[in-house]
């Protein structure tokens, strides 16, 4: 202010963005979410997998971690109106459970149900080799495989614009070894964050799998259940779902956190044709 004069600062040179420019960027088709193809974990997502976020799935072996990645790859091949968002994938497999036959099982279901409820035959579908090739997988061994994997995806993307989806399944695999709690691991997991929060600014969707370990109550020596890494890699996540059996012996897939969505838990189920709603109790239809 001078000589009693309010001098009025353009916010947008600040750095300031209003709320409804922010909006009207996440209703963008290039920033649609990835469907899962599961419809109600897809509602509890708001969507589905987040592009421009880093995404993760919790669980012990066996509760669909890696079955979730590779629906989403497939997924993401389709356009938006088929749950996807036209894109290709990077699938970094470091446990081994990548598996061609599955994903094709996936692709003809999506493409079935598609065909069955919107399409016609010869409406320009894909073909099951048409979407297993957007999708780059690199199998790796151990963590110098891993890190030199991840190093390198800005630099793939770069030559592959089409690139909306980066998987790595799963980011704790290789970290479970001698060094762990050590500097050297800490550096190695920020190393890789930081890769991963470029890809995510880039409008990338990251979605990585994240083993449990069992860990004990400081003073009554009771153990529990946590995701394997520790809380410092817990921060750096937009969206985490953990995946677990309830009571009922059922899949249930719990939003315990994210910025976007309310948390909540959902009911799955693992079929021939891949990850889908849980049906009511009572609920014999196909």
């Amino acid at each position: 202010m001078e000589d009693g004069k309010i001098e009025y600062v353009d916010a947008e040179s600040l750095g300031f963005r209003l709320a409804a420019d922010l909006y009207q960027e996440e209703l963008n088709a290039n920033n649609r979410p990835i469907s899962t193809q599961c419809p109600d974990l897809d509602n509890a997502l708001r969507g589905g997998i987040l592009l421009g976020a880093i995404n993760e799935f919790v669980g012990q072996a066996g509760m669909g971690k890696s079955q979730m990645c590779m629906q989403t790859a497939v997924s993401a091949h389709f356009p938006p109106e088929m749950g996807g968002v036209g894109g290709e994938v990077v699938y970094v497999d470091t446990e081994g459970c990548f598996s061609t036959d599955r994903i094709k099982s996936m692709i003809d279901a999506i493409l079935r149900d598609h065909l069955k409820n919107n399409l016609r035959k010869g409406d320009g579908i894909p073909s099951v080799n048409s979407i297993m090739d957007t999708i780059y997988t690199y199998r790796c061994l151990d963590l110098v495989q891993m890190t030199s994997a991840i190093h390198g995806l800005e630099s793939f993307v770069d030559a592959r614009p089409k690139v909306r989806l980066v998987i790595v399944d799963s980011i704790a695999c290789h970290f479970r070894q001698d060094f762990e709690g050590t500097n050297v691991r800490s550096w190695t997991l920020n190393d890789i964050v930081v890769v991963f929060r470029r890809l995510a600014a880039r409008g990338i969707a990251v979605l990585v799998t994240n083993q449990v370990t069992t860990r004990f109550a400081q003073g009554t020596g009771s153990s529990y259940m946590a995701s394997a890494l520790g809380q410092s890699w817990s921060h750096h996540c937009t969206n985490r779902v953990w995946l677990y059996r309830d009571a009922e012996d059922r899949r249930c897939a719990h939003i315990f956190k994210s910025p976007y969505c309310s948390e909540q838990t959902v009911n799955y189920v693992i079929t021939q044709d891949g990850i889908r709603n849980q049906k009511p109790l009572g609920d014999a239809s196909s």
